[in-house]
C-alpha cells in the first residue's frame, strides 16, 4: 500500500486511525491484530501504544495533505 513512503507523522497518525477503527466495535480479532502488524511492518514500526491525541492527528493529516497537494505534479 505504499505505507513505508509515509512521513514518520503520518505513519503515527495512520496507525491512530487503524486502531480506531479496530476498537469501534469493542471487539478486537486476532485477524484485526494480524493486519495491524502486517500494515506496521509495511511501515517499519513498532506496533506500540501510539500517544496521539484526536486533535494531534488530524493536524498532521491537514498539514500533510497540504504539502502533497502542493507540491503534486502529474506524470502523463
Amino acid at each position: 500500500m505504499f505505507l513505508n513512503n509515509l512521513l514518520d507523522d503520518e505513519k503515527k497518525a495512520f496507525l491512530f486511525l487503524a486502531n480506531k477503527i479496530i476498537l469501534a466495535d469493542g471487539v478486537i480479532e486476532d485477524s484485526e491484530i494480524a493486519v495491524l502488524n502486517a500494515l506496521t511492518e509495511e511501515m517499519g514500526i513498532p506496533n506500540v501504544k501510539n500517544e496521539l491525541s484526536e486533535e494531534e492527528c488530524y493536524k498532521i493529516l491537514s498539514v500533510s495533505s497540504n504539502k502533497r497537494k502542493k507540491g503534486y505534479t502529474w506524470n502523463y
